[in-house]
């Protein structure tokens, strides 16, 4: 039973995501990470939920340290710009979103985070 705890507590953690409540969502999902420090998708987890709690620099290190090990990954890349705009950072943030634009530059058209990266780019660029 052990060895399923981290996948029980990611589980539990995209329930609570659902439901709003970030806080307990967070404590989840940190408590599962203890089980495997490794897991991508709960560090993962954990970087966007700190960034919806507004704990950006959290968040900006979390990514940071997950591009470290593929640091061409559009996924990574994007969650990071997307904390680093969070924090304001709009030049960073534009940096790492064109990272994301030039991996994914042929993707299919109907393949979603291209074109959230796509409209985050026009979106991104018209704010001052």
């Amino acid at each position: 039973m052990q060895c399923y705890k981290y996948k029980i507590g990611y589980l539990r953690g995209k329930v609570l995501e659902h439901d709003g409540k970030l806080q307990e969502v967070l404590d989840m999902y940190t408590e599962s990470l203890s089980y495997l420090p490794t897991h991508y998708k709960l560090s993962k987890s954990i970087g966007r939920t700190q960034r919806l709690l507004g704990n950006h620099s959290q968040s900006i290190k979390i990514f940071e340290d997950l591009i470290k090990g593929v640091p061409l990954s559009g996924e990574r890349n994007l969650e990071l710009a997307k904390s680093y705009y969070a924090d304001k950072n709009r030049n960073k943030a534009l940096e790492y979103l064109e990272i994301v634009l030039n991996v994914w530059e042929n993707a299919d058209a109907t393949f979603k985070p291209a074109i959230e990266a796509r409209e985050k780019w026009v979106e991104w660029n018209q704010s001052n």
